[in-house]
């Protein structure tokens, strides 16, 4: 039972790693607003900037999911 809930976790930890990182690179890369239309934002109203609110969102999402899959892996090394 212990081994299958090993390998269980390994299974769901591998694949939401590479899609994780791999997310993470492309929201890094892609929706990262360019800097001149943030500073054209007044700073007190910069965090209401629509492209500036979803880059933060998909980050937080993908980083999330790095978080998920190490927390899994750990869980199958420590069972």
């Amino acid at each position: 039972m212990l081994a299958t809930l090993k390998i269980i976790f390994m299974l769901l930890a591998g694949p939401a790693f590479l899609i994780g990182a791999a997310g993470y690179l492309i929201v890094r890369l892609k929706l990262r607003p360019d800097s001149q239309e943030i500073e054209q934002t007044y700073w007190e109203f910069e965090d209401a900037h629509p492209d500036l609110q979803r880059f933060h969102l998909w980050s937080r999402i993908t980083l999330f999911l790095i978080f998920l899959s190490m927390l899994l892996m750990f869980l199958a090394i420590a069972l």
